[in-house]
């Protein structure tokens, strides 16, 4: 991949990385740390292949590399925290990720204000899920991607991301329903 061909991409797809890898760290600063080892391991592992046209190829397989580096982190802080507790996950789980507030026709103070609230009540409960249940939410709602594409991203079943996919949301309408949200 040559340096313009990457910067073409980057064009095209790095906002969408970026954003999944804000919604699973749901930290500004590991996102960040997240999206550059990302692209830093795919820049490396695809130096000398040609992807052609098939941007999209090369952004779920990015994905897919966001989601491992991710479960990895996660097992090495757990780790770590087994052999010395320290509270940098704590902080990790308070962190706000910065959101686009996006209230459609309605400007008004308080109509944003309330989106913005709920959005980051939904956000809140999607990070209480399952790891398993959280990747899968993630990958389909925000970046949008199929149940086949997430299946491969994952190296698992179509079946499986189906489970989760239906397991998550039955969670997340109990949590929404216990705070008080309706259908």
């Amino acid at each position: 991949m040559t340096k313009w061909e990457l910067e073409q991409w980057m064009r095209e797809n790095g906002k969408d990385v970026l954003r999944f890898c804000r919604v699973i760290t749901n930290s500004s600063q590991e996102s960040d740390e997240l999206f550059q080892d990302t692209m830093l391991t795919f820049v490396e592992q695809n130096r000398d292949k040609k992807w052609g046209t098939s941007t999209e190829v090369s952004k779920n397989y990015c994905l897919g590399i966001a989601v491992h580096l991710w479960k990895n982190r996660k097992k090495k802080i757990a780790r770590r925290n087994r052999i010395a507790p320290s509270d940098s996950l704590e902080m990790m789980e308070e962190a706000e990720i910065p959101l686009q507030i996006c209230a459609g026709d309605s400007y008004e103070p308080e109509a944003i204000y309330l989106q913005k609230v709920q959005s980051e009540e939904v956000q809140h409960m999607v990070s209480l899920l399952p790891s398993k249940q959280q990747i899968v939410i993630t990958l389909f709602y925000t970046s949008e991607l199929s149940v086949q594409e997430i299946a491969e991203i994952l190296h698992i079943p179509e079946g499986t991301v189906k489970s989760r996919l239906h397991k998550g949301k039955e969670n997340l309408k109990r949590k929404l329903e216990v705070a008080g949200y309706d259908r």
